[in-house]
């Protein structure tokens, strides 16, 4: 059985090293390390500004979470990263309905998760929870060398 909750702020390690186990299965692993792996005190800080950090649960072991904050009544999803060996199973799905949960109580009346455009199961998955797609932001870059 799944369990979805906030974290607890003694336990910020724990999806540190989920981060770490799903890099190890990830065919991406330095594109993925950029988009999950968030340093300790990025983390800290984000438990002790009260961000809304749910966790999937099994066995009591992490096999997910969902990190967001409120910004002007909009709930902004961060990331969401799912343990590869529980994935396709509507954990993801349970994480966003709980912090979408959390979010409307907080007077949130809508939420933006932004997706890499390569990232179609996600683009996917998004579609199918109510998402749509938008043309508010563009991402702009350019190389270093």
């Amino acid at each position: 059985m799944v369990v979805i909750r906030n974290l607890r702020f003694n336990e910020w390690i724990r999806p540190l090293k989920l981060s770490a186990q799903i890099l190890t299965h990830t065919p991406q692993p330095q594109k993925t390390l950029l988009q999950l792996k968030l340093p300790i005190s990025l983390l800290v800080m984000k438990l002790y500004h009260k961000e809304t950090i749910y966790v999937a649960e099994q066995e009591d072991q992490i096999i997910g979470i969902c990190i967001a904050q409120i910004q002007d009544n909009t709930l902004i999803i961060e990331g969401t990263a799912i343990h590869s060996d529980h994935r396709r199973k509507g954990i993801s799905s349970q994480l966003k309905e709980a912090v979408e949960e959390t979010a409307k109580k907080h007077g949130a009346i809508k939420a933006i998760t932004k997706i890499e455009p390569t990232n179609k199961p996600a683009i996917k998955m998004a579609l199918t929870q109510g998402y749509q797609a938008t043309e508010k932001e563009k991402i702009y870059e350019k190389n270093l060398d």
